[in-house]
């Protein structure tokens, strides 16, 4: 699913087992997203499941004051088998602007992992992907729970914006983004973003890590 547009309402929706995770041999990059947000302008996105979609489950890219909110992101088994995927939630996606979230809102949204099947659990941030595209603002990334992926947060490349009172614990496995560090949340290039404590300092520019 890509949305594009403004005032809508996506609830309620079951996003599962879309594409092909990577190492499966399938060519010409099959890896799919769950949801899409292209662009969210005062659109409100809650109550979704998304399970075991192999690129990333929920992306938001930008728009102003758009909700995201008590969504549940699973790689777990839920028809038998789970799936690898790069990450449960990524904000920041690349979109004409750099990614602008200002007054948006992602918050009390649960992401959980079997060991190796998520890389990041929450991204905030660009630079995995391009370290030469900020986000120029991450919105409010509050009050969510991410556990038991490689890296259950990390924010990298994010020039404004707000992330604090998350709760991210369990790391575990190898299978990261270009990198086979597991730590419960790391930081880097984050300029004048809000960030909560606790952090272990690390980036993952274009698909390498520190």
């Amino acid at each position: 699913m890509e949305i594009d547009g403004s005032g809508f309402n996506v609830y309620s929706n079951w996003v599962s087992y879309n594409g092909r995770a990577e190492g499966e041999g399938v060519p010409n990059q099959p890896w799919s997203d769950g949801i899409t947000l292209l662009r969210c302008d005062g659109g409100w996105v809650h109550d979704n499941t998304l399970d075991n979609n192999t690129d990333v489950d929920l992306v938001i890219g930008g728009g102003f004051n758009c909700r995201v909110e008590h969504n549940t992101i699973r790689h777990v088994p839920t028809a038998g088998i789970a799936v690898y995927g790069f990450a449960g939630i990524h904000v920041g996606y690349f979109q004409e602007g750099g990614g602008d979230n200002s007054g948006s809102t992602i918050a009390n949204n649960t992401i959980t992992s079997d060991t190796d099947k998520l890389s990041f659990g929450l991204i905030v941030g660009f630079h995995p992907w391009d370290d030469s595209i900020p986000t120029v603002h991450s919105g409010s990334v509050v009050d969510n729970l991410s556990t038991y992926s490689v890296v259950p947060l990390a924010i990298d490349g994010v020039l404004n914006g707000e992330v604090q009172r998350n709760t991210a614990y369990g790391r575990r496995g190898t299978r990261g983004y270009g990198c086979t560090k597991a730590e419960d949340y790391t930081a880097a290039d984050s300029a004048a973003t809000s960030i909560q404590g606790g952090w272990v300092y690390r980036y993952y520019h274009n698909g390498s890590c520190s």
